[in-house]
């Protein structure tokens, strides 16, 4: 009598478990948006140890040029820390152009920017589910901060940081 319950609870669990795979799955995790935190590195005196913390930064305006057109954006000037850039599918190259206030609020204007190429891959998920477009490959070709910068993941995904900056 066990031998025969241990089975059916088995065979039970079996086609539970291959009834949930017959749907596919359509999440998407692709994102069209490049985000980028803002760091700074800071010496702890006592102990002589250097650590990589937040730095907010006053935002005036970002510029996005695409393919030779230029869009301006005016943000309010709450510091922030990290920003989402949004990307152009259609087009393989992005340059940012930051204006922005230094660490205290009474320091002048700066204008920074960074250019990022990326590339694009179209993944069909299921006949269900459709195709998708993931863009990868981002990479910074030109950049006025110099090598104070890093990749941290090249695929452009929701909830992913994609480049952090030092200052």
């Amino acid at each position: 009598m066990k031998v025969a319950a241990r089975f059916l609870l088995v065979l039970l669990v079996a086609v539970l478990s291959t009834s949930c795979f017959t749907q596919p799955d359509c999440v998407v995790t692709a994102s069209m948006e490049i985000k980028i935190d803002f760091k700074q590195n800071k010496l702890n005196s006592r102990s002589n140890t250097r650590s990589v913390v937040d730095t907010f930064l006053r935002f005036q305006s970002i510029k996005i040029s695409i393919a030779g057109k230029d869009s301006l954006f005016s943000l309010d000037t709450i510091p922030r820390s990290s920003l989402a850039l949004p990307i152009d599918p259609n087009q393989s190259t992005m340059k940012y152009t930051f204006v922005r206030r230094g660490r205290q609020a009474s320091s002048p204007l700066v204008t920074e920017s960074i250019t990022f190429t990326y590339s694009n891959e179209t993944r069909i998920i299921s006949a269900q589910c459709g195709a998708f477009v993931y863009f990868l490959n981002l990479n910074v070709t030109e950049s006025s901060y110099g090598s104070q910068f890093k990749i941290l993941n090249d695929r452009l995904l929701k909830n992913t940081t994609n480049v952090q900056i030092l200052f």
